[in-house]
């Protein structure tokens, strides 16, 4: 754009610029399909980290240092396979079901440990895990959802 554009010329770049942005914002929206064993994963990794208290000390490092093995795994598929990688940390609604999908995992957690601990029920850390498995593995479904909701509404 010229210095001296007319306001119509202006408003004309800028719907312009607007609409490759929406185009491409729903190009990504339909490319944002992730698989079911895609979503396990990340099902697996907050289930493991809740049920690991069942098996002590060991069992938390071993759930810990496999999440910190498994990210970079499902980093590098996604971007192999897809060409990108969404961060689920992105700002907007989807923020807001990654913080709920946390807050369950840190609450079946802290609800293992207290079943275990003052309840005499040793085995509630994994019970606590395979609600946490399910609520990871549905919980990223739902963000995948919420993600292409919100790639598909105009910018």
């Amino acid at each position: 754009m010229q210095p001296d554009s007319s306001p119509d010329e202006l408003k004309q770049a800028a719907r312009a610029a607007l609409d490759a942005a929406n185009q491409a914002r729903q190009q990504l929206a339909g490319q944002a399909h992730w698989s079911w064993p895609r979503h396990a994963l990340v099902g697996l990794q907050l289930g493991g980290l809740v049920a690991s208290p069942a098996f002590g000390l060991f069992g938390l490092v071993a759930a810990i240092i496999l999440v910190l093995i498994t990210t970079p795994l499902i980093v590098w598929s996604d971007r192999r396979r897809d060409g990108f990688f969404v961060n689920g940390y992105k700002s907007g609604p989807t923020r807001r079901v990654a913080y709920l999908i946390a807050a369950s995992g840190i609450g079946l957690l802290i609800g293992g440990l207290v079943l275990r601990d003052r309840f005499d029920w040793p085995s509630a850390p994994l019970v606590c895990g395979v609600i946490a498995l399910l609520v990871g593995t549905f919980g990223s479904r739902w963000w995948e959802q919420v993600y292409r909701r919100d790639l598909d509404h105009p910018a």
